[in-house]
């Protein structure tokens, strides 16, 4: 779900080979919007890559933010290979869903979701989080920047955006 976007103004090239860290703060810092993703969905079906860019296990959430879909519906996420499909039923106008999964080190993968066919009004975006826990050598920095005082004093899991991809209907 990274995407390195570049134009003539902004160059946006985060230093490869440097762990989650180095690409979570240049997601944070960088000017332009190339780690947010919108395509127009036609199957309701897609596979989104993510990495883990560390030596070592580390956690991630995936959320689905789900606008204007019918009451009923289904959404699913998951990870072949770490996690079965997880379910969430349409109940409200606005809704969101999570999953949390451990990703061995230095792991590419990928987040299936389905979502089914969405009508012109609605669209559902997936976020991308790493979760830096307490005893991450950057976990105060990481609170400061996300500006979460209490994970910083209270040593409570900080979530970095790691990137999103918003599907709208046609």
């Amino acid at each position: 779900m990274i995407t390195a976007a570049a134009s003539e103004f902004f160059t946006n090239q985060p230093d490869p080979g440097q762990g989650n860290w180095n690409s979570s703060t240049w997601l944070q810092f960088n000017g332009a919007a190339g780690w947010h993703n919108v395509d127009v969905s036609q199957t309701g079906h897609a596979m989104l890559k993510f990495y883990n860019q560390d030596g070592t296990a580390e956690r991630f959430v995936f959320e689905a933010h789900c606008h204007n879909l019918e009451p009923g519906e289904v959404v699913t996420m998951g990870v072949p290979g770490i996690t079965g499909k997880v379910e969430g039923k349409i109940t409200r106008k606005h809704q969101v869903f999570r999953i949390e999964v451990e990703a061995p080190g230095n792991y590419s993968g990928e987040l299936e979701v389905e979502f089914g066919k969405l009508s012109p009004v609605a669209s559902v975006t997936f976020q991308k989080y790493w979760v830096v826990s307490k005893g991450h050598e950057n976990h105060r920095q990481a609170a400061l920047i996300r500006g979460d005082l209490r994970a910083a004093i209270n040593g409570e899991p900080v979530l970095m955006p790691m990137g999103d991809y918003t599907f709208v209907g046609a």
